[in-house]
């Protein structure tokens, strides 16, 4: 579903507008609270989740409806030539009745209109009945992805070309197109850049960069604050790459040292990132760097393939 609204049994599914992000956000926290088991203020407690996402790509967010009522909504990541699908929640009063398959189903003539190449997500390995929904439109299992997080203090200055922020308009255009270039050395097409402007444009935090003299070896897209997808007092991580090629783990280690500097920077005594461990050399380093697991997922291509998940790709991103 492109546009206008769908019907399903006693509810209806239409494109998701700002209006509808406070009572999106409150079944998203309800829904997980009630899955996980614990209340829904415990769950993320003080991120958006949705906002963000949907500013940075409108066409990807829907509703579901049972009259005036929320009772569930999904929403997809523009990444260039793929998306990622998710988060998709529906309110537990409502589950049973078909909620998610009607968005899921939504979502994915969203993702064939806009003629994406794959698209990806994040559920949970341990439940048979999210897996089952995902593989019924198309999507397979691939790898674990390991949710982590490190404890950060110490002060150490930042270069004034580490911080997109600094940059003038002009010197932010140019860091994007080195920015692009270096995605497409992960796969083919891949785009970060509306994750980079997202949190340039709302103040959701900041994009640390890695420089070798002009040459962008690589970057960190990170949420911090109010309004952002980060808990309180954590950075998060939302998706962080380096040039791929020869001389990617000396590269790598110094990024994930700039990420340590440049969330210290934004206030923050801990970091929230994530990596799949398909990319087993950047888990690896990671947990070398102090890094330690707090939650598994496991991610799901349609078509079924590693995309970036694969060898020699030291990629960090966040899907939940």
């Amino acid at each position: 579903m492109s546009g206008g609204n769908s019907v399903g049994a006693g509810f209806r599914i239409r494109a998701l507008s700002e209006a509808d992000l406070p009572h999106a956000r409150g079944v998203h926290r309800k829904a997980f609270g009630a899955f996980l088991g614990i209340p829904p203020e415990k769950f993320r407690p003080s991120a958006d989740c949705l906002g963000p996402r949907w500013r940075m790509w409108k066409n990807g967010g829907l509703v579901a409806l049972d009259g005036d009522r929320l009772i569930g909504s999904g929403l997809l990541m523009h990444w260039g030539a793929g998306c990622i699908l998710g988060p998709l929640t529906v309110d537990p009063d409502a589950w049973g009745r078909g909620v998610a398959r009607q968005l899921a189903g939504a979502m994915m003539d969203i993702i064939d209109a806009a003629q994406f190449e794959w698209a990806g997500l994040f559920t949970h390995p341990q439940s048979p009945m999210h897996v089952r929904l995902y593989e019924e439109f198309g999507f397979s299992m691939q790898r674990i992805t390991a949710v982590q997080s490190k404890a950060i203090s110490g002060a150490i200055p930042l270069a004034s070309s580490a911080l997109f922020s600094t940059f003038c308009e002009a010197e932010k255009m140019r860091c994007l197109t080195s920015l692009r270039a270096l995605s497409d050395t992960i796969w083919p097409g891949l785009d970060w850049r509306r994750e980079v402007q997202s949190v340039d444009h709302e103040k959701l935090g900041d994009t640390a960069l890695l420089w070798s003299g002009d040459q962008l070896d690589g970057f960190a897209v990170i949420h911090v604050g109010k309004d952002s997808e980060a808990s309180e007092n954590e950075a998060l991580v939302k998706v962080s790459a380096i040039r791929h090629g020869v001389g990617n783990g000396k590269r790598f280690s110094r990024l994930l040292s700039l990420i340590d500097t440049a969330a210290v920077h934004l206030g923050s005594a801990k970091v929230v990132a994530g990596t799949n461990t398909g990319r087993h050399e950047a888990y690896r380093m990671m947990r070398a760097h102090g890094y330690r697991t707090d939650v598994n997922g496991v991610a799901m291509f349609r078509p079924a393939a590693d995309i970036y998940n694969q060898t020699g790709r030291f990629v960090i991103d966040d899907w939940r």
